[in-house]
């Protein structure tokens, strides 16, 4: 019995001794979850933040994308021309006058007596 009584003594010393040497430990504790929960949450806005603005990239770039293949997809006329009437148009005249930027004018072999003006880049 006497020894148990020394035990239970001695654990109660060394809990006395260590609450002593750190008694303000839990307030110290407490203080740093405190800060680094606050920066914690700092730093989720932060990142929710840069995940709104990734997402608005995103749809911004989606957008230019479909933009630019609409323009891509603008498929070019090809125009041929036969004076013998086989083409599109008899003369090189009526594909300039037909076309438009960027189109292609096939010129049939043959003879063809006209004057022209190239005002667009075919």
């Amino acid at each position: 019995m006497q020894q148990i009584e020394t035990v239970t003594q001695t654990h109660y010393a060394n809990f006395i001794e260590f609450n002593q040497r750190f008694s303000g430990w839990a307030e110290l504790v407490n203080i740093h979850i405190d800060q680094m929960l606050s920066t914690m949450g700092q730093i989720h806005g932060k990142i929710d933040d840069v995940h709104s603005d990734v997402k608005q990239n995103k749809a911004n770039i989606e957008k230019v994308l479909e933009i630019l293949m609409d323009k891509n997809s603008i498929t070019k006329e090809e125009i041929t021309v036969c004076a013998a009437g086989f083409g599109d148009v008899e003369t090189i005249a009526e594909a300039l006058k037909k076309a438009k930027d960027g189109d292609k004018i096939s010129i049939l072999p043959g003879v063809y007596k006209e004057s022209f003006v190239v005002d667009k880049n075919v």
